[in-house]
């Protein structure tokens, strides 16, 4: 069962911002949604993985976390 994480991550700054991540995001297993809201810089995300691995993927990318909502 998925559970929904949403994130902070005010680093993001265009369309390529936000393709970076879904495509880090989309290539984890055990990610089924993820919708990035680039206005108010946050991820909401359906994942069977534990929330650190979601984080050091998108830090991986190229991108900070701020805070976990």
């Amino acid at each position: 069962m998925s559970k929904q994480i949403t994130l902070s991550i005010p680093g993001i700054k265009c369309g390529h911002c936000v393709a970076t991540i879904e495509a880090a995001l989309n290539d984890l297993d055990g990610v089924s949604r993820v919708n990035i809201d680039l206005h108010n810089k946050s991820a909401q995300i359906d994942a069977n993985v534990p929330i650190e691995r979601v984080i050091e993927t998108i830090q991986s990318a190229g991108y900070q976390v701020d805070s976990v909502e």
